[in-house]
């Protein structure tokens, strides 16, 4: 027979073991290694699943990269006006030492699934761009 305290267990250790990637070391919805590059640029971005958006809760995060390092995040904004109102965009700043020339990938955690997805779409960076906003976001549909 399944006992509560068994039951408590499982509960306790599966919240314990569901984890956002530490993108966010100190959980303040900033880059933390702010300090380290010269110039930034932003990205607006709404992330979508067979053209259903994917960021349904709070929990959820958009990383920017380039290689394997983290260059910027951007967590889940809640839109309250316009097209996608009711739904969340990511509000990403991403940084860099070039003011041009780098190649940007997207890995976006699924809170609801405990999950990091990698996405094919990539932009070059350029210094102070400005892609996207609440009204027209990107759309990075499509997952490796």
């Amino acid at each position: 027979m399944f006992k509560k305290n068994n039951l408590i267990y499982i509960f306790i250790t599966s919240f314990l073991l569901a984890t956002a990637p530490d993108w966010n070391c100190d959980g303040d919805g900033i880059f933390d290694n702010i300090f380290s590059y010269e110039s930034s640029g932003s990205v607006t971005a709404a992330v979508f699943i067979d053209g259903i958006n994917a960021g349904t809760s709070e929990d959820d995060m958009l990383g920017a990269f380039v290689g394997e390092e983290l260059r910027g995040i951007g967590v889940a904004t809640e839109i309250v006006f316009g097209p996608y109102v009711g739904t969340y965009q990511f509000l990403t700043m991403i940084f860099s030492n070039q003011s041009s020339g780098e190649t940007i990938e997207f890995k976006f955690y699924d809170a609801e699934t405990d999950a990091v997805y990698d996405i094919t779409e990539t932009y070059s960076y350029v210094a102070d761009m400005t892609l996207g906003n609440a009204v027209k976001s990107i759309h990075l549909p499509n997952f490796i």
